[in-house]
């Protein structure tokens, strides 16, 4: 056997050993991309369920914008209750909109818990590391973006931490079939320059 082909064959071994690390190497990505891809399934949907969606409501109903005169009145008939004063009326960490408190609870609420109840709501939009405190129906704290005011975590009572990540797209699945493909071409295109490189110094 000449040592041209013997350097053949040893590019065709290396190149297979080569594939086979490059398919191992895809198969753990792939595990990675299907994983990814259950975590953003399960946060997009306990984000749409009634339960985070009644509290995202309540959050920005809350965040009143701190530039002009809030609409009390119209906040008041929003929530079920009464204007009494120039103090802001706002339903209370724990209520909703679709809850609609009686006036006589809403206005049971002083003055300083409305603030904190609106401090909190607007910490939270903005991004706070605090998050925004549930409690119930399974959810402990709702996080947001504060660029987008979008949720982008979710944290549940069970201790889960669901974060807002993008799914793997069509592409991502794709490239793990270039790692066989670039794992058997390297070495076999490096055994075979190397070959045709000792062929022509033969020559000579």
């Amino acid at each position: 056997m000449s040592l041209q082909e013997g350097v053949r064959r040893l590019g065709l071994v290396a190149g297979t050993l080569g594939a086979c690390a490059g398919a191992a190497f895809s198969i753990v990505q792939l595990s990675d991309l299907r994983h990814r891809e259950a975590r953003h399934a399960a946060f997009q949907h306990l984000a749409q369920s009634p339960a985070v969606q009644k509290q995202v409501t309540t959050i920005k109903s809350l965040a009143i914008p701190t530039s002009g005169t809030p609409d009390y009145a119209t906040l008041a008939k929003q929530v079920g209750g009464a204007v009494h004063s120039s103090a802001p009326i706002t339903p209370p960490p724990g209520y909703t909109l679709d809850s609609r408190p009686t006036p006589d609870i809403f206005n049971q609420i002083d003055a300083s818990q409305k603030a904190k109840a609106v401090e909190a709501a607007e910490s939270a939009l903005a991004g706070s590391t605090d998050g925004w405190w549930v409690v119930r129906d399974d959810i402990s704290k709702i996080y947001f973006d504060g660029r987008t005011k979008s949720i982008s975590r979710i944290d549940t009572i069970d201790g889960q931490k669901l974060n807002d990540e993008a799914a793997p797209s069509t592409v991502d699945y794709l490239v793990l079939l270039a790692f066989p493909l670039a794992g058997f071409l390297l070495p076999w295109g490096l055994f075979k320059t190397a070959a045709w490189v000792g062929a022509g110094f033969a020559k000579t």
